[in-house]
């Protein structure tokens, strides 16, 4: 089974590789449009990065790296279609702050839309210069995820019963057990990746909550890819051995005690479209500025990768045994769990 990591930020400068040399994308009769765009109906912002291709014969990549002027247009006129509504979202502009690094990061401007997009819908994005030149693509939204287990039990918080995950995570006898999640594809989804968040707060001080500190434990669980693309129930094992060892080993082994709020587990899990898994398959992650025309493209006049996802996130819990294997079993006893 292929496994390939998934994205749930869209912030970053995205890009595409290739081992096809005989184009040259910036020859002086020649522009050439890049686009990266993820939309998602679990976000309240959508995000797209559009560049252009920049190479020129003779003259040295990386100092051309540096040259913002050669990575951004001037003036695009950005937006989206609903396909059947024909309802149109007009996308801005914002910079977002971009780390050091070969290319220039004195600017680094995204196009966005706060405007709420429907599921399993179709939208054509067009972009267009002054010049009249127009790019296309287009993507179907993804269907929410729908979480079979962990199962839902109710809980009476002091402001009301709620509805939350339950994880069981312990021990049978001296053998660990492996605890599955069950998430039910749409037949649009090609990929899944899940992950768990273990969440406590490091006590400095003895029986003084000022001096907690938040911490996070991020413990992935894996991904599946929906070969079929049907309409299927899928099973991901987290490993309970697994989960202790990955929470004792990111875990300061000193006196200061480890309190467990309620909540203690935040669970993610992203869905991506069939285009984005032909994308990671035939790239894996992506992680440079595009230099060469890449094999797989969905970019109609330009080139790049206009898809969708969809990301669940929800906090749950331990269960009370699986507490009390935190904090006294052989692996993560000795580092003074405690409930709040």
């Amino acid at each position: 089974m292929q496994k390939m990591p998934l994205f749930y930020l869209f912030v970053a400068l995205m890009v595409l590789a290739s081992c096809d040399n005989e184009v040259d994308l910036n020859a002086d009769i020649e522009d050439t449009t890049v686009v990266y765009g993820l939309l998602d109906i679990s976000e309240d912002t959508q995000f797209v990065k559009i560049n252009r291709a920049f190479l020129e014969d003779g003259a040295n990549a990386i100092q051309l790296a540096k040259e913002t002027d050669r990575l951004f247009y001037d003036n695009l006129d950005v937006k989206m279609v609903e396909e059947g509504s024909n309802d149109t979202f007009q996308l801005s502009t914002i910079e977002k702050r971009k780390d050091e690094g070969i290319f220039s990061n004195e600017r680094n401007v995204l196009f966005f839309t706060t405007d709420t997009l429907a599921s399993q819908t179709d939208y054509q994005l067009i972009v267009r210069q002054a010049n009249g030149k127009t790019t296309t693509a287009r993507s179907q939204t993804l269907r929410p995820i729908q979480l079979i287990r962990p199962g839902r039990v109710s809980l009476d918080f002091e402001d009301g019963l709620r509805s939350m995950n339950m994880v069981r995570i312990t021990p049978s006898g001296f053998v660990y057990q492996d605890y599955e999640i069950i998430v039910r594809f749409a037949s649009n989804i090609s990929e899944i990746e899940v992950n768990l968040y273990f969440n406590y707060e490091e006590e400095f001080v003895l029986n003084d909550p000022n001096s907690r500190v938040p911490r996070t434990i991020k413990i992935p669980v894996g991904s599946v890819r929906n070969t079929d693309l049907g309409s299927d129930d899928q099973t991901l094992v987290l490993g309970s051995e697994y989960f202790y060892s990955t929470i004792a080993a990111a875990t300061p082994n000193n006196s200061n005690r480890k309190v467990v709020p309620n909540g203690n587990i935040d669970l993610e899990i992203i869905a991506v479209d069939v285009v984005f898994g032909q994308y990671t398959s035939v790239y894996g992650p992506l992680d440079g500025l595009a230099q060469v025309r890449p094999e797989f493209s969905n970019i109609n006049n330009g080139v790049g990768l206009f898809a969708s996802r969809s990301t669940y996130r929800n906090f749950t819990f331990l269960e009370s045994n699986s507490l009390q294997e935190l904090r006294t079993g052989p692996i993560t006893g000795n580092l003074n769990f405690v409930d709040p």
